[in-house]
């Protein structure tokens, strides 16, 4: 029997709290959440970046990208896909990041296979706190359910 959406987002939802309590660290916190995202979602890559001081966001943690590229890779808001979601607030997806005038190719990442890209801004009480992205490997749209979760 398939289970119900709402079921795996509760079970999702549940993983991510035992993580956060669990993990007592925020390094620690994010590498769990990412991963348990990544093979919840079924995509190949998680990442996490979050607001620096200076409009600046900071690749914090990944499932997916070259491990070696985080605390590494910095974009502005504003700057790429991934500071465009922090500039608008907003979820944005991209079916074919590499097609989009706006995508930022940062090499250190490998990011090459990976095609679309859903983000997410992480936000509290509208500051923003981060954005959390996921990419797959093929060109291909997200499902609106998925998009206004």
């Amino acid at each position: 029997m398939k289970a119900k959406t709402s079921d795996i987002r509760a079970k999702v939802l549940k993983d991510l709290r035992d993580v956060l309590v669990k993990k007592k660290n925020l390094q620690a916190q994010m590498d769990a959440v990412v991963v348990l995202l990544a093979k919840a979602l079924d995509v190949g890559v998680c990442s996490c970046y979050l607001a620096r001081p200076g409009d600046v966001l900071e690749l914090y943690a990944t499932y997916g990208l070259d491990k070696s590229s985080v605390h590494e890779t910095f974009l502005r808001v504003g700057e790429g896909l991934i500071g465009e979601i922090a500039f608008q607030k907003k979820t944005l997806v991209f079916e074919d990041a590499w097609a989009h005038p706006s995508f930022v190719h940062k090499p250190a990442t490998k990011e090459q296979k990976f095609k679309s890209l859903m983000g997410t801004p992480i936000l509290y009480k509208g500051q923003l706190m981060g954005v959390l992205a996921i990419q797959t490997q093929i060109v291909m749209p997200f499902d609106t359910e998925v998009q206004n979760c």
